[in-house]
Protein backbone atom coordinates (compact mmCIF):
# COMPACT_ATOMS: atom_id res chain seq x y z
CA UNK A 1 0.00 0.00 0.00
CA UNK A 2 2.91 2.88 0.72
CA UNK A 3 4.30 2.11 -2.85
CA UNK A 4 0.80 2.84 -4.22
CA UNK A 5 0.81 5.48 -2.08
CA UNK A 6 4.11 6.57 -3.07
CA UNK A 7 3.55 6.11 -6.64
CA UNK A 8 -0.30 8.45 -6.22
CA UNK A 9 1.77 10.92 -5.24
CA UNK A 10 4.66 11.26 -7.77
CA UNK A 11 2.11 10.88 -9.97
CA UNK A 12 0.06 14.07 -8.06
CA UNK A 13 2.99 16.08 -7.88
CA UNK A 14 3.44 16.12 -11.68
CA UNK A 15 0.02 16.66 -12.48
CA UNK A 16 0.30 19.74 -9.82
CA UNK A 17 3.31 21.09 -11.52
CA UNK A 18 2.40 20.65 -14.84
CA UNK A 19 -0.99 22.32 -14.33
CA UNK A 20 1.29 25.24 -12.94
CA UNK A 21 3.71 25.30 -15.68
CA UNK A 22 1.02 24.29 -18.23
CA UNK A 23 3.10 26.60 -21.20
CA UNK A 24 6.19 25.04 -20.38
CA UNK A 25 4.86 21.42 -20.59
CA UNK A 26 3.41 22.52 -23.97
CA UNK A 27 6.66 23.33 -25.00
CA UNK A 28 8.74 20.12 -23.89
CA UNK A 29 5.62 17.92 -25.63
CA UNK A 30 6.40 19.63 -28.86
CA UNK A 31 10.28 19.43 -28.09
CA UNK A 32 9.39 15.68 -27.59
CA UNK A 33 7.59 15.29 -31.08
CA UNK A 34 10.01 17.15 -33.05
CA UNK A 35 12.95 14.99 -31.96
CA UNK A 36 10.92 11.91 -32.27
CA UNK A 37 9.97 12.53 -35.43
CA UNK A 38 13.30 13.16 -36.14
CA UNK A 39 14.46 9.53 -35.11
CA UNK A 40 11.05 7.73 -36.41
CA UNK A 41 12.19 9.17 -40.28
CA UNK A 42 15.60 9.70 -39.37
CA UNK A 43 15.66 13.22 -40.27
CA UNK A 44 18.49 14.26 -38.02
CA UNK A 45 19.94 16.03 -40.97
CA UNK A 46 17.53 17.71 -41.75
CA UNK A 47 18.31 21.56 -42.14
CA UNK A 48 14.47 22.57 -40.23
CA UNK A 49 14.66 19.70 -38.00
CA UNK A 50 18.15 21.82 -35.62
CA UNK A 51 16.45 24.94 -35.70
CA UNK A 52 12.88 23.70 -34.52
CA UNK A 53 14.83 22.03 -31.30
CA UNK A 54 16.41 25.40 -30.79
CA UNK A 55 13.43 26.96 -30.86
CA UNK A 56 11.33 25.28 -29.27
CA UNK A 57 14.09 24.58 -26.57
CA UNK A 58 14.37 28.27 -26.07
CA UNK A 59 10.71 28.81 -25.84
CA UNK A 60 10.62 25.90 -22.74
CA UNK A 61 13.31 28.12 -20.83
CA UNK A 62 11.11 31.55 -21.26
CA UNK A 63 8.07 30.71 -20.68
CA UNK A 64 9.89 29.01 -17.46
CA UNK A 65 11.46 32.54 -16.46
CA UNK A 66 7.67 34.66 -17.11
CA UNK A 67 5.56 32.20 -15.11
CA UNK A 68 7.98 32.64 -12.32
CA UNK A 69 8.08 36.64 -12.70
CA UNK A 70 4.66 36.12 -12.67
CA UNK A 71 4.63 34.83 -8.88
CA UNK A 72 7.27 36.99 -7.93
CA UNK A 73 6.60 40.48 -9.48
CA UNK A 74 3.27 40.91 -8.57
CA UNK A 75 3.30 44.75 -9.99
CA UNK A 76 4.48 43.63 -14.06
CA UNK A 77 3.09 39.85 -13.42
CA UNK A 78 2.38 38.65 -17.10
CA UNK A 79 -0.42 37.02 -17.55
CA UNK A 80 -1.23 33.56 -19.02
CA UNK A 81 -1.99 35.37 -22.30
CA UNK A 82 1.09 37.31 -21.69
CA UNK A 83 3.50 34.87 -21.12
CA UNK A 84 1.97 32.54 -24.05
CA UNK A 85 2.14 35.13 -26.63
CA UNK A 86 5.80 36.22 -25.61
CA UNK A 87 7.21 32.61 -25.19
CA UNK A 88 5.74 31.45 -28.67
CA UNK A 89 7.14 35.19 -30.15
CA UNK A 90 10.95 34.43 -28.72
CA UNK A 91 10.68 30.61 -29.72
CA UNK A 92 9.52 31.52 -33.53
CA UNK A 93 12.14 34.50 -33.59
CA UNK A 94 15.04 31.66 -32.11
CA UNK A 95 13.46 29.11 -35.03
CA UNK A 96 13.85 32.03 -37.58
CA UNK A 97 17.26 33.53 -37.07
CA UNK A 98 18.70 29.58 -36.34
CA UNK A 99 17.23 28.85 -39.99
CA UNK A 100 18.49 31.95 -41.45
CA UNK A 101 22.25 32.10 -39.65
CA UNK A 102 22.72 28.60 -39.02
CA UNK A 103 23.48 27.14 -35.14
CA UNK A 104 27.22 26.43 -36.34
CA UNK A 105 27.81 29.58 -36.71
CA UNK A 106 29.77 31.24 -33.81
CA UNK A 107 28.12 34.05 -33.10
CA UNK A 108 24.49 32.74 -32.79
CA UNK A 109 25.77 29.92 -30.52
CA UNK A 110 27.54 32.09 -28.53
CA UNK A 111 24.05 34.78 -28.50
CA UNK A 112 21.74 31.20 -28.04
CA UNK A 113 23.35 29.92 -24.84
CA UNK A 114 24.18 33.10 -23.35
CA UNK A 115 20.45 34.15 -23.38
CA UNK A 116 19.48 30.58 -22.12
CA UNK A 117 22.62 31.04 -19.27
CA UNK A 118 21.00 34.64 -18.53
CA UNK A 119 17.55 33.05 -17.77
CA UNK A 120 18.77 31.06 -15.79
CA UNK A 121 20.41 33.90 -13.53
CA UNK A 122 17.42 36.05 -13.79
CA UNK A 123 15.45 32.90 -12.79
CA UNK A 124 17.58 32.31 -9.86
CA UNK A 125 17.62 35.93 -8.44
CA UNK A 126 13.53 36.04 -8.33
CA UNK A 127 13.56 32.50 -6.58
CA UNK A 128 15.86 34.05 -4.10
CA UNK A 129 14.06 36.82 -2.99
CA UNK A 130 12.54 36.41 0.32
CA UNK A 131 12.88 33.74 3.59
CA UNK A 132 14.27 30.68 0.61
CA UNK A 133 17.38 32.77 -0.21
CA UNK A 134 20.26 30.52 1.64
CA UNK A 135 18.38 27.59 0.67
CA UNK A 136 16.90 27.67 -2.67
CA UNK A 137 20.13 26.55 -4.47
CA UNK A 138 20.73 23.55 -2.73
CA UNK A 139 16.72 22.66 -3.10
CA UNK A 140 17.54 23.05 -6.84
CA UNK A 141 20.47 20.96 -6.92
CA UNK A 142 18.99 18.09 -4.69
CA UNK A 143 15.71 18.08 -7.07
CA UNK A 144 17.87 18.33 -9.98
CA UNK A 145 19.96 15.33 -8.49
CA UNK A 146 16.64 13.84 -7.18
CA UNK A 147 15.11 14.38 -10.91
CA UNK A 148 17.97 12.63 -12.84
CA UNK A 149 17.57 9.79 -10.67
CA UNK A 150 14.01 8.90 -10.91
CA UNK A 151 14.32 9.12 -14.61
CA UNK A 152 17.36 7.32 -14.66
CA UNK A 153 15.22 4.31 -13.01
CA UNK A 154 12.53 4.78 -15.57
CA UNK A 155 15.05 4.51 -18.68
CA UNK A 156 16.00 1.52 -17.14
CA UNK A 157 13.05 -0.06 -16.64
CA UNK A 158 11.16 1.05 -19.64
CA UNK A 159 14.49 -0.11 -21.65
CA UNK A 160 14.36 -3.80 -20.11
CA UNK A 161 10.35 -3.88 -20.84
CA UNK A 162 11.08 -2.76 -24.24
CA UNK A 163 13.63 -5.44 -24.40
CA UNK A 164 11.84 -8.57 -22.59
CA UNK A 165 9.19 -7.68 -25.74
CA UNK A 166 11.61 -8.37 -28.23
CA UNK A 167 13.54 -11.00 -27.29
CA UNK A 168 10.16 -13.11 -25.55
CA UNK A 169 7.23 -11.80 -27.05
CA UNK A 170 7.57 -10.17 -30.97
CA UNK A 171 10.45 -9.28 -32.68
CA UNK A 172 11.04 -6.07 -34.51
CA UNK A 173 12.45 -6.04 -37.78
CA UNK A 174 15.22 -3.83 -39.06
CA UNK A 175 16.49 -1.02 -36.27
CA UNK A 176 12.33 -0.82 -35.14
CA UNK A 177 13.02 -1.98 -31.62
CA UNK A 178 16.30 0.73 -31.43
CA UNK A 179 13.62 3.58 -32.70
CA UNK A 180 11.30 2.52 -30.22
CA UNK A 181 14.19 2.52 -27.39
CA UNK A 182 15.10 6.22 -28.38
CA UNK A 183 11.54 7.67 -28.61
CA UNK A 184 10.72 6.00 -25.05
CA UNK A 185 13.71 7.18 -23.49
CA UNK A 186 13.43 10.36 -25.18
CA UNK A 187 10.02 11.07 -23.66
CA UNK A 188 11.36 10.01 -20.24
CA UNK A 189 14.11 12.76 -20.60
CA UNK A 190 12.14 15.38 -22.19
CA UNK A 191 9.05 15.64 -20.86
CA UNK A 192 8.94 13.75 -17.30
CA UNK A 193 12.42 15.04 -16.25
CA UNK A 194 11.23 18.73 -17.54
CA UNK A 195 8.25 18.71 -15.80
CA UNK A 196 8.94 16.59 -12.69
CA UNK A 197 11.79 19.18 -11.69
CA UNK A 198 9.61 22.13 -12.46
CA UNK A 199 7.05 20.61 -9.94
CA UNK A 200 10.07 21.53 -7.63
CA UNK A 201 10.72 24.77 -7.78
CA UNK A 202 8.40 26.73 -4.40
CA UNK A 203 5.67 29.29 -5.12
CA UNK A 204 5.95 32.29 -3.62
CA UNK A 205 5.02 31.93 -0.13
CA UNK A 206 6.11 28.12 0.11
CA UNK A 207 9.11 27.63 2.44
CA UNK A 208 12.09 25.13 0.93
CA UNK A 209 14.58 22.97 2.80
CA UNK A 210 17.88 20.86 1.62
CA UNK A 211 17.42 17.12 2.70
CA UNK A 212 19.87 15.75 5.45
CA UNK A 213 22.08 14.22 2.32
CA UNK A 214 22.84 17.31 1.16
CA UNK A 215 24.19 18.40 4.21
CA UNK A 216 25.96 15.41 5.03
CA UNK A 217 27.72 15.59 1.29
CA UNK A 218 28.18 19.28 0.93
CA UNK A 219 29.45 20.25 4.68
CA UNK A 220 30.64 17.03 6.03
CA UNK A 221 32.36 15.62 2.71
CA UNK A 222 32.26 18.16 0.01
CA UNK A 223 33.91 21.40 2.09
CA UNK A 224 36.69 19.68 3.63
CA UNK A 225 37.85 18.47 0.10
CA UNK A 226 37.51 21.83 -0.77
CA UNK A 227 39.35 23.16 2.11
CA UNK A 228 42.14 20.43 0.83
CA UNK A 229 42.45 21.93 -2.59
CA UNK A 230 42.90 25.19 -1.28
CA UNK A 231 45.96 24.56 1.20
CA UNK A 232 47.31 22.93 -1.83
CA UNK A 233 47.05 26.16 -4.02
CA UNK A 234 48.47 28.11 -1.15
CA UNK A 235 51.80 26.01 -0.89
CA UNK A 236 51.62 26.24 -4.92
CA UNK A 237 51.48 30.00 -4.12
CA UNK A 238 54.56 29.36 -1.36
CA UNK A 239 56.31 27.86 -4.61
CA UNK A 240 56.08 30.65 -6.42
CA UNK A 241 57.30 33.21 -3.92
CA UNK A 242 60.51 31.27 -3.17
CA UNK A 243 61.18 30.83 -7.00
CA UNK A 244 59.94 33.69 -8.40
CA UNK A 245 58.23 32.13 -11.15
CA UNK A 246 54.98 33.55 -12.22
CA UNK A 247 53.10 30.13 -13.49
CA UNK A 248 52.42 29.51 -17.50
CA UNK A 249 49.12 28.18 -18.18
CA UNK A 250 49.55 25.77 -15.27
CA UNK A 251 47.62 27.26 -12.24
CA UNK A 252 44.29 28.51 -14.35
CA UNK A 253 42.53 25.94 -14.18
CA UNK A 254 42.59 24.89 -11.06
CA UNK A 255 42.57 28.60 -9.89
CA UNK A 256 39.37 28.50 -11.91
CA UNK A 257 37.31 25.49 -10.01
CA UNK A 258 38.47 26.81 -6.65
CA UNK A 259 36.52 30.05 -7.60
CA UNK A 260 33.28 27.98 -9.38
CA UNK A 261 33.73 25.65 -5.95
CA UNK A 262 33.57 28.67 -4.04
CA UNK A 263 30.37 29.77 -4.92
CA UNK A 264 28.73 26.32 -4.99
CA UNK A 265 29.91 26.12 -1.20
CA UNK A 266 28.96 29.54 -0.17
CA UNK A 267 25.04 29.21 -1.61
CA UNK A 268 25.11 25.74 0.22
CA UNK A 269 26.32 25.69 3.45
CA UNK A 270 25.08 29.47 4.05
CA UNK A 271 22.02 28.37 5.75
CA UNK A 272 23.83 25.82 8.09
CA UNK A 273 24.73 26.85 12.06
CA UNK A 274 27.37 24.57 12.28
CA UNK A 275 30.48 26.53 13.29
CA UNK A 276 32.70 24.94 10.31
CA UNK A 277 30.00 26.71 8.07
CA UNK A 278 29.95 29.71 10.12
CA UNK A 279 33.46 30.38 9.96
CA UNK A 280 33.86 29.55 5.93
CA UNK A 281 30.63 31.96 5.11
CA UNK A 282 32.53 34.97 6.67
CA UNK A 283 35.92 34.02 6.24
CA UNK A 284 36.41 31.45 3.01
CA UNK A 285 36.32 34.58 0.42
CA UNK A 286 39.82 36.30 2.02
CA UNK A 287 41.03 32.71 1.33
CA UNK A 288 40.16 32.69 -2.40
CA UNK A 289 41.54 36.84 -2.87
CA UNK A 290 45.51 35.88 -2.99
CA UNK A 291 44.30 32.59 -5.29
CA UNK A 292 42.26 34.72 -7.65
CA UNK A 293 44.45 37.49 -7.63
CA UNK A 294 48.12 35.29 -8.71
CA UNK A 295 45.59 33.86 -11.60
CA UNK A 296 45.24 37.18 -13.05
CA UNK A 297 48.23 38.13 -13.30
CA UNK A 298 48.83 34.78 -15.18
CA UNK A 299 46.01 35.41 -17.44
CA UNK A 300 47.28 38.95 -18.00
CA UNK A 301 51.00 38.06 -19.02
CA UNK A 302 49.38 35.58 -21.58
CA UNK A 303 47.01 38.73 -22.87
CA UNK A 304 49.77 41.48 -22.58
CA UNK A 305 51.98 38.78 -25.02
CA UNK A 306 49.59 36.99 -27.14
CA UNK A 307 46.32 39.09 -26.95
CA UNK A 308 42.52 37.88 -26.09
CA UNK A 309 41.25 34.50 -27.11
CA UNK A 310 38.15 33.24 -26.26
CA UNK A 311 39.16 30.81 -23.56
CA UNK A 312 41.35 33.64 -22.12
CA UNK A 313 38.10 36.31 -22.49
CA UNK A 314 36.16 33.54 -20.54
CA UNK A 315 38.56 33.25 -18.03
CA UNK A 316 38.63 36.62 -17.54
CA UNK A 317 34.87 36.66 -17.17
CA UNK A 318 35.06 33.26 -14.65
CA UNK A 319 37.52 35.76 -12.47
CA UNK A 320 35.10 38.54 -12.66
CA UNK A 321 32.09 36.95 -11.62
CA UNK A 322 33.81 35.01 -8.61
CA UNK A 323 35.36 38.12 -7.83
CA UNK A 324 31.41 39.73 -7.40
CA UNK A 325 30.64 36.65 -5.09
CA UNK A 326 34.17 36.91 -2.92
CA UNK A 327 33.72 40.79 -2.26
CA UNK A 328 29.76 40.40 -1.98
CA UNK A 329 30.44 37.47 0.64
CA UNK A 330 32.70 39.58 2.66
CA UNK A 331 30.91 42.72 2.75
CA UNK A 332 27.58 41.49 2.88
CA UNK A 333 25.41 38.16 2.79
CA UNK A 334 22.15 39.48 2.72
CA UNK A 335 23.22 40.88 -1.19
CA UNK A 336 24.66 38.21 -2.49
CA UNK A 337 21.68 36.74 -4.83
CA UNK A 338 22.00 40.27 -6.35
CA UNK A 339 25.08 39.25 -7.69
CA UNK A 340 22.73 36.29 -10.04
CA UNK A 341 21.65 39.94 -11.84
CA UNK A 342 25.20 40.94 -12.43
CA UNK A 343 26.05 37.60 -13.68
CA UNK A 344 22.96 37.62 -15.81
CA UNK A 345 23.95 40.84 -17.56
CA UNK A 346 27.72 40.09 -17.67
CA UNK A 347 26.82 37.00 -19.86
CA UNK A 348 24.32 38.92 -21.88
CA UNK A 349 26.96 41.55 -22.30
CA UNK A 350 29.42 38.75 -23.76
CA UNK A 351 27.76 36.99 -25.67
CA UNK A 352 25.12 38.89 -27.37
CA UNK A 353 26.48 42.73 -27.66
CA UNK A 354 29.30 43.32 -29.96
CA UNK A 355 31.54 43.12 -27.05
CA UNK A 356 31.03 39.16 -27.16
CA UNK A 357 33.83 36.86 -26.63
CA UNK A 358 34.07 35.88 -29.96
CA UNK A 359 34.64 39.77 -31.65
CA UNK A 360 36.47 41.07 -28.87
CA UNK A 361 39.53 38.27 -29.07
CA UNK A 362 39.22 38.73 -32.54
CA UNK A 363 40.25 42.43 -32.35
CA UNK A 364 42.45 41.78 -30.00
CA UNK A 365 44.85 39.57 -32.26
CA UNK A 366 44.00 41.67 -35.13
CA UNK A 367 45.74 44.40 -33.61
CA UNK A 368 48.81 42.60 -32.21
CA UNK A 369 49.34 41.57 -35.67
CA UNK A 370 48.90 44.13 -37.38
CA UNK A 371 51.38 46.39 -34.79
CA UNK A 372 54.22 43.47 -35.04
CA UNK A 373 53.73 43.91 -38.70
CA UNK A 374 54.21 47.57 -39.11
CA UNK A 375 57.57 47.27 -36.45
CA UNK A 376 58.93 45.39 -38.30
CA UNK A 377 57.91 46.86 -41.48
CA UNK A 378 55.95 44.08 -42.83
CA UNK A 379 52.78 45.78 -44.02
CA UNK A 380 53.04 48.09 -46.54
CA UNK A 381 49.93 49.84 -48.53
CA UNK A 382 47.45 46.74 -47.19
CA UNK A 383 50.11 44.37 -48.33
CA UNK A 384 52.31 41.93 -45.90
CA UNK A 385 55.89 42.05 -46.83
CA UNK A 386 57.84 38.74 -46.28
CA UNK A 387 60.47 39.11 -43.94
CA UNK A 388 62.95 36.28 -42.12
CA UNK A 389 65.02 38.92 -40.28
CA UNK A 390 62.77 39.49 -37.27
CA UNK A 391 63.15 38.29 -34.02
CA UNK A 392 61.95 34.87 -32.80
CA UNK A 393 59.67 36.62 -30.17
CA UNK A 394 57.80 38.80 -32.99
CA UNK A 395 57.76 35.23 -35.18
CA UNK A 396 56.33 33.59 -32.42
CA UNK A 397 53.86 36.64 -31.87
CA UNK A 398 52.60 36.88 -35.59
CA UNK A 399 52.26 32.92 -36.09
CA UNK A 400 50.09 32.84 -33.17
CA UNK A 401 47.90 36.04 -34.22
CA UNK A 402 47.80 34.11 -37.82
CA UNK A 403 46.90 30.82 -36.72
CA UNK A 404 44.28 32.36 -34.62
CA UNK A 405 42.69 35.11 -37.29
CA UNK A 406 42.91 32.10 -39.80
CA UNK A 407 40.04 30.03 -38.43
CA UNK A 408 37.91 33.08 -36.66
CA UNK A 409 34.38 33.77 -37.36
CA UNK A 410 33.71 36.59 -39.90
CA UNK A 411 35.04 38.73 -42.11
CA UNK A 412 38.84 38.53 -43.04
CA UNK A 413 41.13 41.23 -42.17
CA UNK A 414 41.76 42.99 -45.24
CA UNK A 415 45.76 42.55 -45.30
CA UNK A 416 45.14 39.29 -44.78
CA UNK A 417 42.19 38.32 -47.73
CA UNK A 418 44.96 37.17 -50.34
CA UNK A 419 46.36 34.63 -47.97
CA UNK A 420 43.93 31.77 -48.12
CA UNK A 421 46.15 29.63 -50.09
CA UNK A 422 49.48 30.72 -49.13
CA UNK A 423 51.56 28.91 -46.50
CA UNK A 424 53.14 31.24 -43.60
CA UNK A 425 56.38 30.57 -45.51
CA UNK A 426 54.88 32.62 -48.66
CA UNK A 427 53.28 35.02 -46.43
CA UNK A 428 55.66 35.98 -43.67
CA UNK A 429 58.74 34.96 -45.31
CA UNK A 430 59.39 32.04 -42.43
CA UNK A 431 57.42 28.79 -40.80
CA UNK A 432 56.48 27.72 -37.58
CA UNK A 433 59.55 26.62 -35.89
CA UNK A 434 58.68 23.26 -33.90
CA UNK A 435 60.78 21.14 -31.73
CA UNK A 436 62.37 17.67 -32.41
CA UNK A 437 59.78 15.90 -30.11
CA UNK A 438 56.81 18.00 -31.56
CA UNK A 439 54.71 16.82 -34.19
CA UNK A 440 53.12 18.96 -37.07
CA UNK A 441 49.07 18.47 -37.24
CA UNK A 442 47.59 18.16 -40.30
CA UNK A 443 43.74 18.08 -41.51
CA UNK A 444 42.47 17.45 -45.46
CA UNK A 445 39.11 17.36 -46.62
CA UNK A 446 36.92 17.83 -49.58
CA UNK A 447 34.16 20.59 -51.40
CA UNK A 448 31.17 20.84 -49.77
CA UNK A 449 30.05 20.42 -53.25
CA UNK A 450 31.21 17.61 -55.54
CA UNK A 451 29.92 15.80 -58.80
CA UNK A 452 29.87 12.23 -57.88
CA UNK A 453 28.41 11.33 -61.04
CA UNK A 454 29.28 7.56 -62.04
CA UNK A 455 29.03 6.26 -58.69
CA UNK A 456 25.86 3.93 -57.81
CA UNK A 457 26.83 3.01 -54.08
CA UNK A 458 28.07 5.23 -50.83
CA UNK A 459 29.78 2.91 -47.82
CA UNK A 460 30.05 5.49 -44.80
CA UNK A 461 33.41 5.08 -43.30
CA UNK A 462 33.01 7.14 -39.41
CA UNK A 463 35.75 7.46 -37.36
CA UNK A 464 38.15 5.32 -38.90
CA UNK A 465 41.13 5.29 -36.56
CA UNK A 466 42.58 2.34 -37.41
CA UNK A 467 43.42 2.67 -40.84
CA UNK A 468 41.31 0.61 -43.02
CA UNK A 469 38.58 0.88 -44.52
CA UNK A 470 37.24 -2.80 -46.13
CA UNK A 471 34.99 -2.79 -49.51
CA UNK A 472 33.54 -5.41 -52.13
CA UNK A 473 33.39 -4.21 -55.47
CA UNK A 474 32.01 -6.94 -58.08
CA UNK A 475 32.60 -9.39 -55.45
CA UNK A 476 36.07 -8.70 -54.52
CA UNK A 477 37.45 -7.29 -51.52
CA UNK A 478 39.50 -4.15 -51.56
CA UNK A 479 41.13 -2.75 -48.69
CA UNK A 480 42.27 1.14 -48.20
CA UNK A 481 44.71 2.33 -46.05
CA UNK A 482 43.81 5.59 -44.86
CA UNK A 483 46.99 6.00 -43.67
CA UNK A 484 48.62 5.95 -47.35
CA UNK A 485 46.05 8.28 -48.36
CA UNK A 486 47.43 10.98 -45.58
CA UNK A 487 51.10 10.26 -46.79
CA UNK A 488 49.98 11.13 -49.92
CA UNK A 489 47.99 14.21 -49.45
CA UNK A 490 50.68 15.38 -47.20
CA UNK A 491 53.37 14.84 -49.97
CA UNK A 492 51.49 16.43 -52.72
CA UNK A 493 49.89 19.48 -50.72
CA UNK A 494 52.51 19.97 -47.84
CA UNK A 495 49.96 21.81 -45.84
CA UNK A 496 46.43 21.92 -44.63
CA UNK A 497 43.92 21.94 -47.49
CA UNK A 498 40.52 22.12 -46.93
CA UNK A 499 39.41 22.28 -50.62
CA UNK A 500 39.82 18.64 -52.33
CA UNK A 501 38.31 16.90 -55.18
CA UNK A 502 37.23 13.50 -54.94
CA UNK A 503 40.27 11.11 -53.89
CA UNK A 504 40.18 8.43 -56.39
CA UNK A 505 41.36 4.90 -55.40
CA UNK A 506 40.73 3.04 -58.31
CA UNK A 507 38.38 3.50 -61.64
CA UNK A 508 35.68 1.84 -59.01
CA UNK A 509 36.83 3.28 -56.19
CA UNK A 510 36.88 7.06 -54.46
CA UNK A 511 37.00 9.01 -50.98
CA UNK A 512 34.76 11.56 -50.13
CA UNK A 513 36.40 13.24 -47.24
CA UNK A 514 34.79 14.97 -44.60
CA UNK A 515 38.13 14.77 -42.15
CA UNK A 516 41.44 13.35 -42.47
CA UNK A 517 43.61 14.23 -39.89
CA UNK A 518 46.89 12.64 -38.28
CA UNK A 519 50.48 13.60 -37.08
CA UNK A 520 53.69 13.69 -38.60
CA UNK A 521 56.60 13.74 -36.78
CA UNK A 522 60.04 15.64 -37.79
CA UNK A 523 61.44 12.90 -39.86
CA UNK A 524 57.83 13.15 -41.51
CA UNK A 525 57.04 9.72 -39.72
CA UNK A 526 52.96 9.20 -39.23
CA UNK A 527 52.58 9.12 -35.88
CA UNK A 528 48.04 8.94 -36.07
CA UNK A 529 45.64 9.07 -38.89
CA UNK A 530 41.74 9.53 -38.50
CA UNK A 531 39.12 9.49 -41.32
CA UNK A 532 35.90 10.02 -41.38
CA UNK A 533 33.56 10.30 -44.84
CA UNK A 534 32.43 7.80 -47.22
CA UNK A 535 33.68 5.64 -49.76
CA UNK A 536 31.39 5.67 -53.82
CA UNK A 537 31.69 2.66 -55.50
CA UNK A 538 31.06 1.99 -59.13
CA UNK A 539 29.43 -1.38 -59.87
Amino acid sequence: MKIIQKLKDFLGRIKTGVSRFSIPFGFSVVLFLILAYSIIFEKSDSEIIIPLIFGAGFGLVVSILLKIMSERCRKIAPNFIVQLILSSITAIACFVLTYILKIDNAYVFAAYWGLIISCGCFGFYLLSRGENDQTIFSHTISSIVFTGAICAILSAGISICIAAVQFLIFDFEGDTIWKILAVANLFIWSVVAVNLFLSYIPEKDTKVTAPKVFKMLSLYVGLPLYMLLIAVLFVYLAKIVITLKMPIGEINWFASFAALFFIFFMLSVRQYEERSAQLFTRFGGYLLIPVVIVQGIAIMERVVAYGLTTPRTCSIILVLIGLMFIITSLISQKHLSKVYIAAGIIVLLVTITPLNVISIPKYSQQNILEEVLIKNNMLKDGAIIPNESISQEDKDRILSSYHYLEYAEGKKVDFLKDTENLNTLEIFGFEQKYSDNINKYYTFSCKDSIDISGYNRMVDAYGKSDNMIEVEVDGKKTVIDTKDVFQKLYDKHGKDNNDLDLYIVSDKIALYIKQLSGDISSDNKIEYCYFEGYVLLKN
